[in-house]
């Protein structure tokens, strides 16, 4: 369930962290682990450039 839930939302997460740190997010993977409990959510990004992207 939780991994439908975070696929549905996955540009979402990435929109926030593209606009926030200016580069481009290439990956995002998010993984839970039950014992013992927690949660990670990756984004790879791009590689720095002399023009950062914009926000929309």
């Amino acid at each position: 369930m939780r991994h439908a839930v975070q696929t549905a939302e996955a540009s979402t997460f990435t929109a926030v962290v593209e606009r926030e740190t200016g580069r481009r997010v290439v990956a995002f993977s998010s993984h839970t682990h039950l014992d013992p409990p927690f949660a990670a959510e990756l984004f790879r990004l791009g590689p720095q450039t002399a023009h950062p992207i914009e926000p929309q």
